[in-house]
């Protein structure tokens, strides 16, 4: 027996774990409203991917005639994904958000590499610049000695 599609989002809204009222503020509608879904066997595209983004989970699996799941045969996939993987916009969604916080740590901590190296440089030019002082004094120290060594 197929299971409607007001089920489904039934079920993901009791798995969402948020108050009905709230969800129903996120969503923009009442209460009634969102009872009159779960009834429904088909939902306005518009409103069935505000339940996406809201819920994050991928209502249009269920009414995509194009999509299967793996027990009934092919799935649909990106050129990019594992043939063996069954991925949804909302799971590939869900792996480049995960990707870009990969890749924020990645910049903090290159960013803080940046910033000690930064830091022993600047201390390189002070040693430079502290040995450059120190040859300028031995050097004229040199010509004195020099000096005083024709004088005599």
């Amino acid at each position: 027996m197929a299971i409607s599609l007001g089920e489904v989002i039934r079920r993901a809204v009791r798995d969402d774990h948020r108050s009905a009222k709230e969800l129903c503020d996120v969503l923009g509608m009442s209460r009634g409203n969102l009872d009159k879904i779960y009834k429904k066997d088909s939902i306005n595209t518009d409103l069935l991917a505000l339940l996406c983004t809201t819920l994050r989970h991928d209502f249009f699996q269920y009414v995509n005639p194009f999509v299967m799941t793996e027990r009934d045969g092919p799935r649909l996939y990106g050129a990019e994904d594992d043939p063996g993987e069954y991925r949804t916009p909302i799971s590939r969604l869900d792996r480049c958000i995960g990707e870009l916080h990969d890749a924020q740590k990645d910049l903090n901590h290159m960013e803080k590499e940046l910033t000690s190296i930064r830091a022993r440089l600047t201390d390189k030019d002070k040693v430079i610049a502290l040995q450059d002082d120190k040859l300028e004094d031995l050097r004229k120290d040199l010509e004195k000695c020099k000096a005083a060594n024709t004088a005599s």
